[in-house]
């Protein structure tokens, strides 16, 4: 299995000089279970919330710590999009990719354009995520 997203074991690095923490946002338990596990096998640190309240919760307690949101669009009590209007307020510089199984999540992702996320439509590969989530991260403000 691959340790990070360029062939860092060529360059003399492994997994574990990856200080990337993701934010990962999601209110199915077997969605967060999976995913967890597949981006903390690439060396990710990650902090999982199971809606926009308790990602807006966790976010608002340490902005700094966090380098990227990786977040469902549609979820009980706050979906994502709301919940990333609010954390990019404080850190306009945060990066995010957006999940979603229903089309309709489309029309809420227009919403923030001028923020540049990146959207994905469930089912997806875990190496389509990863593969995003190193194309997002290596991207320059």
């Amino acid at each position: 299995m691959p340790t990070y997203c360029d062939d860092s074991k060529e360059n003399g690095n492994d997994s574990s000089s990856n200080q990337s923490t993701i934010l990962l946002v999601d209110d199915d338990p077997m969605v967060i279970d999976m995913l967890e596990c597949v981006i903390q096998a690439h060396g990710f640190q990650v902090v999982i919330a199971t809606d926009g309240f308790e990602a807006c919760r966790t976010f608002l307690a340490k902005p700094e710590r966090f380098d990227l949101v990786v977040s469902d669009v549609q979820m009980p009590n706050m979906n994502g999009v709301e919940a990333y209007k609010i954390m990019v307020q404080v850190n306009p510089k945060l990066r995010s990719i957006f999940m979603s199984g229903y089309l309709s999540g489309i029309d809420v992702f227009q919403e923030i354009q001028h923020f540049k996320p990146e959207y994905i439509s469930k089912p997806f590969s875990p190496s389509h995520l990863i593969g995003k989530i190193c194309e997002v991260l290596a991207e320059t403000d």
